[in-house]
């Protein structure tokens, strides 16, 4: 088993046209906040200013536009000697617009879209609210976050492909995409990840650190106190609702899996095998054609038999899930993948969730298996995420994101509105 990062359930929306009119507003406001930091192959619209004790971002609209620009002296004024004055300050901001410079550009064009992305990442008010913490969103197109870090963290998250920081500098959110996400060709492309892989892996990764980001739980202060999966403070163990969910999920993902005996899944895996050999190898011959009809007919009578014992999972799995390896419409393909990406998920591998305490491992599983909710919806569908993982679904969806509505209100002073 092993975490998919390379589909979605529906193709994003990357044009001003093809975006919902609130979701547009949404990711301007991303933009010009000066908060969404992008580096791709060759260019990037941030940059670092760093001392011995401190590590501090900026990007281009930060150390540019006059709106934010007297928040971004005072930041860095904090990081200098009283003596230093605002002299001292406007010298490092000269620098750091001169090592701008250096980096290349991020056209507005293609910041939109990147913001366009997050939008369709995650529920809008986790987006809200992080834009009133002052959280900044790190997106990159290499294969990890290492590179949007200062140099010596290079070598400690060399195969970290997101991350989720509350603590030293201010709370980020890192991203990467392991590609170029917006090539629709294959001759522009470098490497097999770019184009729609890259595309999907940023929304599945946005999902999930999004994600535990939304996880954090903030007191009448707004102060974070803990996490919906877990308790922060020692000793580090699971909630009992999020331990209980991880648990039932588990235990309902492989009932579904067992459910597979009933009904012709492996008759429907080989028709749908030989239809993908068939349209490599000879799309135009009539065994493609014979294939095709085969696949169709056992996926229709296992779907139609589901319906009738009430396997609503089997009933109403969708018939398409976008790929860029020609399995889009083989339907019993994507059901049993969806199964093993799920299950894995419950349970990720990985040396960083670890631990020689037992309960705390099991806590870091829980923090991970809530924080997949949003990315297993981004790949999977509300309905197939909701019938394998329901506890989880449900702790997420209403008590995660209600919480953040509560907290946006909180610090912002008005009524949310959905978007």
């Amino acid at each position: 088993m092993a975490n998919r990062y390379d589909l979605l359930h529906i193709r994003p929306a990357l044009t001003h046209a093809a975006m919902p009119p609130a979701l547009e507003a949404l990711a301007e406001e991303i933009v010009h906040s000066g908060l969404l930091r992008i580096s791709t192959d060759d260019a990037r619209n941030f940059v670092y200013h760093s001392g011995s004790d401190f590590d501090r971002h900026f990007s281009y609209r930060q150390l540019h536009d006059p709106k934010l620009l007297p928040q971004t002296r005072g930041l860095i004024a904090d990081t200098l000697p009283g003596s230093a004055g605002k002299r001292g300050v406007e010298e490092v901001i000269n620098r750091l617009q001169h090592k701008l410079k250096i980096s290349g550009t991020i056209p507005h064009a293609r910041e939109m879209e990147v913001a366009r992305l997050l939008t369709q990442a995650c529920e809008p008010v986790i987006l809200q609210l992080a834009l009133l913490e002052g959280v900044a969103i790190f997106v990159s197109y290499a294969h990890s976050v290492a590179e949007l870090q200062p140099v010596h963290f290079w070598e400690s998250l060399a195969g970290t492909g997101g991350l989720q920081s509350v603590s030293g500098d201010g709370a980020a959110v890192y991203i990467s995409c392991g590609g170029h996400p917006f090539i629709t060709s294959k001759e522009q492309k470098t490497f097999a990840s770019d184009g729609f892989p890259a595309l999907a892996r940023m929304l599945v990764i946005g999902g999930q650190e999004l994600g535990h980001y939304a996880d954090l739980k903030r007191d009448a202060a707004g102060r974070v106190i803990g996490r919906h999966s877990a308790e922060l403070s020692a000793p580090f163990r699971a909630t009992d609702i999020a331990r209980n969910a991880r648990l039932a999920d588990i235990a309902r993902v492989a009932d579904w899996k067992k459910l597979a005996t009933q009904y012709p899944i492996v008759a429907c895996l080989k028709a749908e095998a030989a239809v993908h050999f068939y349209r490599d190898k000879r799309p135009k011959s009539p065994p493609r054609l014979f294939a095709e009809m085969r696949a169709r007919r056992l996926g229709a009578r296992i779907r139609r038999d589901a319906a009738t014992r009430g396997h609503a999972l089997y009933a109403q799995f969708p018939r398409r899930t976008l790929t860029d390896d020609g399995s889009d419409d083989l339907w019993a393909t994507q059901l049993v993948a969806c199964l093993e990406d799920m299950q894995f998920n419950l349970t990720p591998v990985a040396d960083a969730y670890r631990s020689d305490d037992p309960q705390a491992e099991e806590a870091i599983l829980c923090v991970e298996a809530l924080a997949r909710v949003p990315q297993q919806v981004n790949k999977w569908g509300h309905t197939a995420t909701q019938l394998c993982m329901p506890h989880l679904y449900q702790l997420y969806y209403h008590q995660v994101i209600p919480a953040c509505i509560t907290a946006y209100e909180a610090r912002s002073g008005k009524k949310y509105v959905p978007l």
